[in-house]
């Protein structure tokens, strides 16, 4: 879980970099390697993810490139890619 501010910013900086572009794959949704959930107090107000090259957002989808990614995970101390 993350709950340092700065941290948060960092995501919410990334996103906004990204703000056009989004599209839904006829064949559904892609799926995130990480996902971030946004909650203020109880409330959930909505969730992110991020792949080795692309981004998610709800059903929503966009190519990135993967420098971008790994560099945000290193800025939020995450391994990166994930190990299952």
């Amino acid at each position: 879980m993350i709950t340092d501010s700065g941290k948060i910013r960092e995501v919410l900086t990334f996103i906004n970099r990204h703000e056009d572009g989004w599209m839904q794959a006829w064949t559904g949704p892609l799926a995130p390697s990480l996902d971030f959930f946004f909650y203020r107090d109880d409330v959930f107000l909505g969730e992110f993810g991020i792949a080795p090259n692309y981004i998610v957002f709800g059903g929503f989808s966009q190519r990135a490139p993967p420098d971008e990614i790994s560099t945000l995970a290193q800025r939020l101390g995450l391994r990166w890619p994930p190990a299952w």
